[in-house]
């Protein structure tokens, strides 16, 4: 009941087959046919556009799966694998990964700021659009900017914050630090996500919730 878009053997034609099919899952072996690193790949396909992981690994490749962690993968399969397996984790994947199944329809908004002119901001689709011209965000960033905007006016902790993106509380402070500084150098505004030191962030900003027709 799947549809295989494509089988990128090496670095090229896997990032080639994933721009052109936006595929909802990606089945990335760690060791890629012309020697290249699949989880370096995994990390710059997270930056085009939002998909589940998987990932394919030997035996006693723990360094490997260790890194891999960074990129959000669903799971690991370790080889030699069966169709009945990868049938079972592909199907769980689909209906569970947070990448895939985290944003609603509805979760587009209208910011109107007093340094920037008014932008949107479309969580369904993992975009900004800023006079005109979208800027994509990752999914972790667009979950980030739908949650605060969601709450406007609220101070939302820092622990509140990782348990919403990550289901973490004990994720480092690097690990959300670096996540906001991602996301505010999108921003037009970069003051749009107040720090509130010692407690959380807010946005105080008019946010205007659009429904989609």
């Amino acid at each position: 009941g799947y549809e295989v878009v494509g089988i990128g053997r090496d670095y090229d034609e896997t990032l080639a087959l994933f721009k052109k099919h936006a595929p909802d899952l990606v089945c990335m072996d760690i060791d890629l046919r012309d020697g290249t690193d699949g989880i370096s790949l995994a990390a710059e396909l997270r930056e085009i556009g939002p998909f589940a992981l998987i990932y394919l690994t030997a035996y006693g490749d723990r360094d490997n799966v260790q890194r891999a962690q960074q990129t959000e993968p669903f799971g690991f399969l370790v080889k030699p694998v069966t169709d009945q397996t990868i049938l079972a984790t592909v199907a769980t994947a689909v209906g569970n990964d947070p990448h895939i199944n985290v944003y609603e329809p509805e979760q587009i908004f209208r910011v109107n700021c007093t340094e920037c002119a008014p932008f949107v901001v479309d969580c369904a689709s993992g975009k900004l659009v800023v006079d005109g011209e979208e800027i994509r965000l990752t999914p972790k960033e667009c979950q980030m900017l739908g949650f605060l905007l969601n709450r406007q006016g609220q101070i939302i902790p820092f622990s509140k914050v990782k348990t919403q993106i990550w289901r973490d509380y004990n994720v480092s402070e690097t690990s959300l630090k670096t996540l906001l500084w991602r996301l505010r150098s999108k921003l037009p505004d970069r003051h749009l996500i107040k720090t509130i030191p010692g407690f959380g962030y807010c946005i105080d900003a008019p946010v205007e919730k659009i429904t989609k027709s």
